[in-house]
């Protein structure tokens, strides 16, 4: 089986078409505030963060948990895609295999540097379109074009500021991903380490951030009950830490 097949064209298309359909449904049913102001922020693209000024995004709670979900189901592929990519280098990296004078093929095609590459970029693509197709009412959280989000978490004026989590190509600094010289082929097997090490960072970030806002976080929860024991005139508005994820 071919690395592209992790995420064929197929499955890639329903993917796309599927999330694209349920942004469209439940737009309609929850719409979202309109972005208002800027921020000057850091974005979380790799090692080193640049600061720019974009604007923040307001969006209402359903609308985050539907974005949120978005954006771990499509992790999943990125995850699996990771994988598989690791075992592709792994592959490319032993030259007996790869080796012109060994002429080994898998369904008529040649296992060499330039198909392995190849392949890859490939699926490194259908990645980056899942990705793009990912958001929901303007949040994109695992994209690296994605904006910050800003929602309100409580009506005593707590809110949760969330930062993207970029998981494609870009953000994960496999934009230059090649196989075919020697030099490209130890730089992307560095680079591949760190961003499968990255991308288990930022998705374990977006699963606690669902989970606080779905109930399912112990400290989470625990302030939800507090709040809910107490009166309105007890906790004025703001009262709540203001949380950035």
């Amino acid at each position: 089986m071919r690395l592209v097949d992790i995420i064929g064209a197929s499955s890639a298309a329903n993917f796309a078409l599927a999330g694209q359909s349920i942004s469209r449904n439940l737009s309609t049913l929850f719409p979202s505030d309109k972005p208002t102001g800027t921020k000057t922020l850091a974005l979380a693209n790799g090692a080193a963060a640049s600061t720019v000024d974009i604007p923040e995004l307001r969006v209402n709670l359903r609308d985050t948990r539907v974005a949120l979900k978005l954006a771990l189901t499509t992790s999943q592929a990125v995850a699996a895609t990771l994988r598989a990519l690791r075992d592709t280098v792994d592959l490319a990296l032993k030259d007996g295999l790869t080796n012109p004078d060994t002429a080994i093929a898998f369904s008529g095609t040649r296992v060499s540097r330039v198909n392995l590459s190849s392949q890859s970029k490939i699926a490194l693509d259908r990645v980056d379109a899942l990705i793009k197709n990912s958001g929901f009412a303007g949040a994109n959280f695992i994209s690296s074009s994605g904006r910050t989000v800003r929602v309100n978490i409580n009506s005593y004026g707590g809110k949760l500021t969330i930062n993207p989590q970029p998981l494609d190509s870009k953000g994960l600094g496999l934009d230059n991903f090649s196989l075919i010289f020697e030099n490209d082929l130890n730089e992307t097997d560095t680079a591949l380490n760190n961003a499968i090490s990255l991308a288990d960072v930022r998705i374990e970030r977006l699963r606690t951030i669902q989970n606080a806002l779905d109930g399912n976080d112990p400290f989470g929860a625990s302030i939800t009950r507090t709040l809910a024991g107490s009166r309105a005139s007890e906790l004025p508005s703001g009262s709540l830490v203001n949380l950035i994820a």
